[in-house]
This record gives C-alpha cells, structure tokens and sequence, in this order.
C-alpha cells in the first residue's frame, strides 16, 4: 500500500437485499439483526486515521489503548454521512458506521520505524447505504 501511495480506503456497501413485496414509500425496512443495527448505529463513528492525515475533526478523540490506527467521533455513525460510490448506483451517500475492517485494516498496512512509530498509515473508514 507504501509503495503504491494509497492514502485512503473506502469501504462502500449498497444493501440490495429484497423482500417478495415491495415496501411502500418512505418506509425503512431494516436487514440487519436488531441488536446489530442498534449497536452500529448508535455507537460512535470509527475509522481507520491515516499518518498523512493532518488534521482531526473537532469532535474526533483517540483510544487511550490499542494498536493506535483509529479514531472516534463524539457522534453515532446513523448521523454520520459520508460521499461514497458503488458500481450499481454511482455516487451517494452512505453511513460512517464502525466495522472492524475499517480499524484492521489500517493497522494491518501501517509501517513502522525502527522506534516504533508509525510512519505509514493509510486512512480507512467504511460508507453504508
């Protein structure tokens, strides 16, 4: 990822799932477990924070503990709205929620010095519609 300058990973889902009937206008109809949907939606919104990155957004916080690849935002991921693309709509909006890909993934591409700091790390966060 170094060597091929990736600075970001954009991990975007459109939910195509359907049901035998239609739902009607303006009717949310939800495909996840309840406890999922509830748990991802209301926790706070995390990704992946790359070293490039400089700067953080004012309601942004760090874990205490950790590998140190994310970040977190003082505010649920179902009201964190983020441009994304998919091949079968182009582009929308989709929701920042937290998956561990997003945190596993930059830890797994981050490049440390002989110290141990983290010299290369790109940003990864994920985007649902």
């Amino acid at each position: 990822m170094r060597q091929a300058g990736v600075k970001g990973i954009h991990i975007a889902e459109r939910d195509t799932q359907r049901s035998k009937s239609p739902k009607e206008p303006d009717v949310f109809v939800n495909t996840w477990s309840v406890e999922g949907f509830l748990s991802e939606g209301v926790q706070p919104s995390e990704l992946g924070w790359g070293t490039h990155e400089k700067w953080m957004p004012e309601n942004a916080r760090t874990h205490e503990a950790g590998c140190g690849a994310a970040i977190y935002l003082m505010q649920p991921g179902a009201d964190t709205r983020v441009r994304t693309w998919c091949p079968t709509r182009g582009a929308q909006y989709g929701f920042l929620v937290t998956h561990n890909e997003s945190i596993s993934i930059s830890d797994y591409f981050t490049v440390r010095d002989a110290s141990g700091t983290a010299i290369y790390r790109p940003t990864c966060h994920y985007a649902y519609h």
